[in-house]
């Protein structure tokens, strides 16, 4: 009867070998804990650090998509304007169509009374007071009258 009241005073006292053991199960457990605590943690980390990285990607894809987009707009707006110059026939040429359609009355006029009275008149291919880029379907009317005009008399 001994014997059972030596190995409860040694479970008690925790100075057995059933104690050591259980002791070391309990640190490898607490480690466990421990290091399955710190790689959850470190899972997180790295799962934010993703998300973040891929969103600024897309972010930075985006706005150099816009950009580029918007280059490309502007390029071509600008090139089918500078052929719609070349292609309308001066009702909308030019940016200031109002001087420039002033100017073209004005001196039309002055033109055809200079050829009604026969002063200084020159070839009528060369219209110097027309613009070059715009009206040019205006320009070809305006020989194709005064050839006219001119073989009638």
């Amino acid at each position: 009867m001994a014997e059972p009241h030596s190995d409860s005073t040694q479970s008690r006292s925790g100075a057995g070998p059933e104690s050591s053991v259980e002791d070391t199960r309990h640190d490898k457990e607490n480690h466990q804990q421990c290091s399955s605590s710190s790689s959850s943690s470190s899972k997180v980390v790295v799962v934010v650090v993703v998300v973040v990285v891929v969103v600024v990607v897309v972010v930075v894809v985006v706005v150099v998509v816009v950009v580029v987009v918007v280059v490309v707009v502007i390029v071509t707006v600008a090139i089918f304007s500078s052929y719609l110059c070349f292609l309308c026939s001066g009702v909308m040429c030019a940016l200031n169509l109002d001087v420039v359609e002033i100017g073209i009355v004005s001196k039309r006029r002055q033109f055809l009374k200079d050829i009604l009275s026969n002063k200084d008149f020159r070839h009528p291919t060369h219209l110097p007071w027309l613009p070059d880029k715009c009206a040019l379907g205006e320009r070809d009317e305006l020989v194709e009258s005064t050839v006219t005009t001119n073989r009638s008399h």
